[in-house]
Parts: C-alpha cells; sequence; structure tokens
C-alpha cells in the first residue's frame, strides 16, 4: 500500500511538473479550449506584425545608417545579414494577413525562422568583425528576446534556447569563447526564460477560473431567469382572472356597446380594469399602476380585491372611490407603487356622464362625425401625499364614443419618427375608423400601434376601453358576437 502511495505522489509530482512546463492542456480540455486557442492566436497575429515590423526596419537602418558608420568590411557580409533578416521579416509580416495561415497549427513558425537567423547573424557578428568587441551576453541578450517574443510555453521556450545555443557554439567557439563561459550563459538564459515564461500556467489557471465563475454566474443568472419567467407567467395567469370575464358588452336594448382590451408588456402588468352594469348605469374603472412585471401586477390584484369587498350595487361611485384611495394609502403607502385611475358612470336613460379623476389621462368624447373633446379634472394619483379626486360632469344627448385608455398606447414609439404616437394620432386613428363599432374600432387601433411600433419592443402595457352611445330617443344596432364573453378574449 505504502508502495502504491509513493508511487501516485511520484505520479503527481510529474505531472504537476509537466504542467508546469507544457500548461495548454488545463484550458484545451476544457468547454472554452478553442475559444482560448483563438483568442491566443489573435493575440500572437498582432504581436507578430509589430514584432517582426520592427526587426525590418532595424535591418534596413543597421545596414543603411550604422553599419555605414562603422565602416564595417566587406561590406557584401553586412548586406546579406541585413537584408535576408529584412526581406524574411516583410515575408513574415504579410504572410499574417492570410487569416488561413494566421489560423493554423502553423502560426509560429515564421517568427521563430527570423528570430533564429537573426541571433545566428549577431553570432556571426563576433566572427566577421572582431574589431568591435562584442562578447557572448550580445548574444544572448538576442536569444533572451527571441525566447520572449515567441510566447511559446516553457517546454518550448527551453528547447528554443538550447536550439539556439547548438547552432551558435561552434561559431563563439571560432570567435575564441571558453566553452565554460558558453555553458554558464546557457544556464544565464534559461534562469532567463524561466522567468519570462513561469506565469504561462498561472495565467492559465487564471483564465479557466474566470470562465468557471462566468459560466457559474451565467448559470445561475439563467435558472433565475426561468424562475422570474414561471412566476410572471403564474402572476400573469392569475392576473388574467382578475380582468373582467368578457371584453365586449352589446346591451340587449341596444342602450350602449362597450369593448376593451388589455395587453401588458411581460407576462404580466399594472393595468387593471372592470366594469359593471346595474339598473340604467354603466360603470367602469380604469387603473394604472406605476411600472410593470410582478410587483405592479401584485398592486392590481389587491385593487380587485378591494373592489370585490368594498363594492355595493346601491354605493355612489365618488363613495367607493375614496374607500378605494384609503385602502390603497393603507396598504401601499410605504411602496414604490402608485397607481392612476379614472372612473366613470354613465346614465343610460339620461346619456349623462359622470366621470372622476385620481391623476388619470382623460377622457375622451367622439362624436359621430369624427369630433372629439377631452373630459378632465386631473386630480391626484393613489398613494400620493394629498388626497384629491377630480370630478366632471357632461351629458351626451347626440351620443357618441367615450374613449379612456393608459398612456401605454400614446407614449409607444413611433419607430420611423423616432418619438411618442402621441394622443393626438390616436384620436386620427379612431376619427378615421368612426364607422366602425367599438370592437372594430378597438382591434383597428391595436394593430396600428403594434404596426407603427414596429420591430421594437413593447415598453408599456395596452388598455383601452370605447363605449358607444346612441342619441337619446335611440337604439344601437350591433350584433353581438357571443365567442367574445369568454374571459380569454378581455387580455389581448
Amino acid at each position: 500500500m505504502d508502495m502504491f502511495i509513493n508511487q501516485q505522489k511520484l505520479k503527481d509530482s510529474w505531472d504537476n511538473i509537466w504542467l508546469s512546463l507544457k500548461p495548454e492542456p488545463i484550458v484545451l480540455n476544457t468547454p472554452w479550449g478553442e475559444e482560448w486557442l483563438s483568442e491566443q492566436k489573435a493575440f500572437y497575429k498582432k504581436m507578430g506584425m509589430v514584432v517582426l515590423g520592427l526587426i525590418a526596419l532595424l535591418s534596413f537602418y543597421n545596414y543603411f545608417v550604422i553599419d555605414k558608420e562603422l565602416h564595417l568590411e566587406p561590406s557584401y557580409l553586412s548586406a546579406i545579414m541585413r537584408f535576408s533578416t529584412g526581406g524574411l521579416a516583410i515575408l513574415s509580416f504579410f504572410l499574417y494577413f492570410s487569416k488561413s495561415f494566421a489560423n493554423s497549427r502553423f502560426y509560429r513558425i515564421p517568427m521563430v525562422i527570423v528570430t533564429f537567423l537573426a541571433i545566428y547573424f549577431q553570432a556571426m557578428v563576433l566572427v566577421w568583425w572582431p574589431q568591435l568587441n562584442l562578447n557572448i551576453e550580445y548574444v544572448m541578450t538576442f536569444i533572451v528576446i527571441g525566447a520572449f517574443v515567441i510566447q511559446y510555453n516553457l517546454l518550448w521556450t527551453f528547447v528554443y534556447v538550447v536550439v539556439c545555443y547548438i547552432a551558435t557554439t561552434p561559431i563563439m567557439l571560432e570567435a575564441g569563447i571558453i566553452p565554460d563561459r558558453i555553458i554558464s550563459n546557457v544556464f544565464l538564459t534559461l534562469a532567463f526564460a524561466y522567468m519570462l515564461r513561469a506565469d504561462r500556467k498561472k495565467s492559465i489557471l487564471a483564465y479557466v477560473l474566470e470562465r468557471r465563475e462566468k459560466e457559474e454566474i451565467e448559470k445561475r443568472a439563467r435558472a433565475e431567469k426561468a424562475l422570474l419567467e414561471k412566476e410572471l407567467e403564474l402572476t400573469g395567469a392569475v392576473q388574467k382572472l382578475l380582468m373582467p370575464k368578457a371584453n365586449e358588452i352589446v346591451d340587449k336594448d341596444g342602450r350602449f356597446h362597450l369593448c376593451g382590451f388589455y395587453k401588458s408588456a411581460i407576462q404580466c402588468g399594472g393595468d387593471w380594469w372592470w366594469h359593471n352594469v346595474t339598473g340604467n348605469h354603466l360603470q367602469v374603472i380604469v387603473g394604472d399602476v406605476t411600472g410593470h412585471g410582478a410587483g405592479p401586477a401584485m398592486v392590481t390584484a389587491t385593487m380587485s380585491s378591494f373592489m370585490k369587498t368594498l363594492y355595493k350595487p346601491d354605493k355612489p361611485m365618488e363613495t367607493l372611490l375614496y374607500e378605494l384611495e384609503d385602502n390603497y394609502r393603507g396598504y401601499f403607502k410605504d411602496s414604490p407603487y402608485f397607481m392612476t385611475m379614472s372612473a366613470f358612470q354613465v346614465d343610460l336613460k339620461s346619456n349623462t356622464l359622470e366621470a372622476w379623476f385620481a391623476g388619470a389621462l382623460p377622457l375622451y368624447i367622439m362624436s359621430q362625425d369624427g369630433k372629439s373633446s377631452a373630459l378632465s379634472n386631473l386630480g391626484m394619483q393613489l398613494g400620493a401625499e394629498t388626497q384629491k379626486i377630480g370630478y366632471e360632469k357632461r351629458v351626451l344627448d347626440e351620443g357618441g364614443r367615450i374613449i379612456v385608455m393608459t398612456d401605454g398606447l400614446q407614449e409607444t414609439k413611433n419607430q420611423k419618427k423616432g418619438a411618442d404616437i402621441g394622443v393626438g394620432q390616436i384620436l386620427r386613428i379612431f376619427k378615421r375608423n368612426v364607422a366602425l363599432d367599438a370592437k372594430q374600432a378597438s382591434q383597428k387601433l391595436l394593430t396600428t400601434v403594434e404596426d407603427l411600433r414596429g420591430e421594437a419592443p413593447q415598453d408599456d402595457d395596452y388598455t383601452c376601453i370605447l363605449i358607444d352611445l346612441p342619441a337619446l330617443g335611440s337604439k344601437l344596432n350591433v350584433t353581438h358576437d357571443p365567442s367574445s364573453d369568454s374571459s380569454e378574449n378581455a387580455v389581448a
């Protein structure tokens, strides 16, 4: 057993040494290996082009400036050294413009050849021009620079250094450098190479760790997003149950035709509406909570619960609204959510319209010839410091169309113009379709708004309710579609 443990420790030690020399498998065996390799090649391409450009520039500069000043003879040796190195560097520089080569496994070969050739010629300088009094450290400097610029791992860096010394040792011996000095410089160069490339394993481990942490964060984010979407879907399903069971009512006596739609920006939203017919009165309430999502949806669910508790057929609408405001304030006074609300009641005998406003948009009344007017008394939104509900009243002798909507429709961006659609354009859409009944007109509005929005996402919830009233003493003639009475049609 002890022998097995010792053998395993020896194997682990060897594995660690090997990975220190050649650490690339640490990352290449991960899902990000190809990406890392691609990044390495892209980096090496940029660095290689810079280094090769500098080598070419320095080669020609040395020939035309330095070598001329030093009067190096024979001059053809200087020309051979400088032009062969500089020319090969230029050729290799342009070779990196080829994507197929830069992405191949041979992408380091031109740099290795050019740097090796430069080192070989620098060693030959010791023999060709001894009057320059250069020594072995001159050659060692170029080997160290070459070992750095080729950007190999520690193993291949050591191999590169040893090969360079094997190739240049005969030259240095010919130049009179003693073997002991050459050997000591080999070990010194290897030490420099180690310092330059020893951190490669650490950088690879840091890269792998960073990617694993990033993947874990993304995995948690995806799980949280999926959970949130599921919760939003569930909240949206509950919210649909709180919307009117039917989004269209055609009065059998021809006194009115109501049609509305609600379309949330995401799975659930902050708009809510309610309607009821009691005796000779048609009652409608529309609320809009700031924002959209699960939070505002839960606020609308609470308001719907308040309505079920507080509503009584004989209770005045104004009293009901103030009670809703009191309950809203009691539950949500410390929350970031505010709610605008508009409510109106139509006396179906006299066509008298009474409207209450808590920070909500105006109601619009459109006559049968397409002329529109606004009815508004701003008031304060529910949850505000000051409690104020505005009130207006109007008699619609000639009948017409009552339009109430939340701000999501008119604040939708017109993709082509880059500006809000605005209430003016919405009223013009209704004017063009004034001959259509309430259901057809509301469908036309939604289709037109979505066409104007284009590819952009819906930023806010859409809610719109239309009520058509006949002139006093007359009746509407609208065919009732029973399929409109399903709860599914209450939400677009």
